[in-house]
Order: structure tokens, then C-alpha cells, then sequence
């Protein structure tokens, strides 16, 4: 028993030390290394409260989100790296069709502690029912989690679209900040529009996939520092609309 609570005691000191960095609340990031020790466990989904349709959180607290569209991508461990350098956190709103073949990205970003969401099968304006569960139920098999929140491509949203989504435990969730980075206007700008539109409550939309994201990646950090030297944190849709992460239960 006492060589037991010693390997407890040391698997709970290195969990400390591998979450106390992000400067936010308590998350799993990644396994432990110790040999013998348990897995970190992952989130499993989200809790649901408020409306359906969400432009922005709460505007009382300085906090903002970013919303990374049309991954996973080869630039997502990109923009993970960025985000781990700076303790800060997003969504990823992710295309079902994507996902083939970066199971390893997309576990990375669950344990990094992010949110993956729901961007459509692929890419389709008005997303069929079957388009939401067959892209919940990709993600689902490569990490475990269930999404929680839509992003619908192109922000084009329809009170049936809503509801389909809502059907599916999703909560459609668009933006109140677009720099527009999928235009390839240069990191400058990039960077300048989220820093001058964005305040409490934000969410902002950007993008790991679909095309060159390498002006996304290069203003990402200015962003960030940008926000955090005024007191803001970073955090995953889910939190900036007053919801957090569930575990599976303990075996």
C-alpha cells in the first residue's frame, strides 16, 4: 500500500506540473509518462446550457475564442504549436471528409485540451442530418469525443439548419470577428483585424485547412500576445458560451 500512494503522489505531482502552464482552468493534456502510471483521462463531450444559435459569449469577461475552420490540415499541428507555446486554447471546427488519415492531429488536439466541432461531411452550405452524424460519428472514432458544437460552413445558417443541428446535441455556432484570413490579405492584417474588432466574449473565425494557412499560422502569435498582456485568455468554444468539458466515467 505505501509503495502505492508514493506512485499516486508522484503520477499527481507530474499532472500538476503538465497543466499548470496554460494560466486557465484545470485540463487533461496528455498522458503521464511515468512508467505504470494511469492515463491522463480525455473529455469525452460537453455540457449544453443557453440558446442554439451563438455569435459570442458573454461579454463580462475577458475571454475570447477562435474558431479554426476547415482542418484538420497539415497546418493544424502548426497552429497547435502556436497555442501551446502561449498556454492558449481554441475549436477546431473540423470537415468530416478531412479526417482520413490524421487521427493522430486530431488527438493531439484533444489532449493539447481543445475543442474539435462539427464543420459538415463536406463542406456543404445547409448540411443534411446525416452530414452532422456521420461527421460526429468520424470524429467520435478517432478520439473519443463527441463534438458539442457547428459551425456551418460559410456561416450560412437557417432556422432548419439550427434545428438539425440541435437534433444531433449540436449548438450552431458562428462569430462576431472575421479577418477574412482565408483571403490571403497577409499576417499584418490578419493580425490587425482580430486586434482591433475582438473584445470580451469573442469569437473569432480562422482557418487551419483549406487552402494556404501559413499568413493564419505567422499572425497567430501576435494575437495571442497581443490579448494576453491585456489580461485575456484564451479558451475553447464550449467555455466562452458557459459550458465545460465531461469525462467518461472511471472504470
Amino acid at each position: 500500500m505505501r509503495e502505492r500512494a508514493i506512485l499516486l503522489s508522484v503520477a499527481s505531482l507530474a499532472l500538476v506540473a503538465a497543466l499548470g502552464s496554460g494560466g486557465g482552468a484545470l485540463r487533461s493534456v496528455a498522458p503521464l509518462a511515468s512508467a505504470g502510471a494511469a492515463q491522463v483521462t480525455l473529455p469525452s463531450g460537453c455540457t449544453h446550457r443557453g440558446p442554439d444559435f451563438r455569435t459570442h459569449g458573454p461579454r463580462r469577461r475577458k475571454r475570447i475564442a477562435i474558431g479554426f475552420d476547415d482542418g484538420p490540415s497539415d497546418y493544424t499541428p502548426k497552429v497547435l504549436a502556436v497555442l501551446r507555446r502561449f498556454g492558449a486554447h481554441a475549436t477546431f471546427f473540423e470537415i468530416g471528409q478531412e479526417i482520413a488519415g490524421r487521427t493522430a492531429t486530431m488527438k493531439s488536439i484533444i489532449a493539447q485540451g481543445n475543442e474539435i466541432g462539427n464543420h459538415s461531411l463536406h463542406h456543404e452550405q445547409n448540411a443534411s442530418s446525416r452530414s452532422l452524424a456521420e461527421t460526429n460519428r468520424l470524429i467520435r472514432n478517432a478520439t473519443g469525443f463527441r463534438p458539442c458544437d457547428f459551425r456551418p460552413p460559410d456561416g450560412a445558417v437557417n432556422a432548419g439548419l439550427i434545428e438539425r443541428a440541435h437534433a444531433e446535441r449540436l449548438v450552431t455556432v458562428n462569430w462576431d470577428v472575421d479577418p477574412r484570413d482565408w483571403s490571403d490579405p497577409g499576417a499584418g492584417a490578419i493580425a490587425s483585424n482580430v486586434i482591433h474588432n475582438a473584445h470580451d466574449g469573442s469569437i473569432v473565425v480562422m482557418h487551419d485547412g483549406g487552402g494556404n494557412r501559413g499568413e493564419t499560422v505567422a499572425a497567430l502569435p501576435q494575437i495571442l500576445s497581443h490579448f494576453q498582456h491585456r489580461g485575456y485568455r484564451f479558451v475553447p468554444v464550449e467555455e466562452i458560451l458557459g459550458n465545460h468539458f465531461v469525462y467518461p466515467a472511471a472504470p
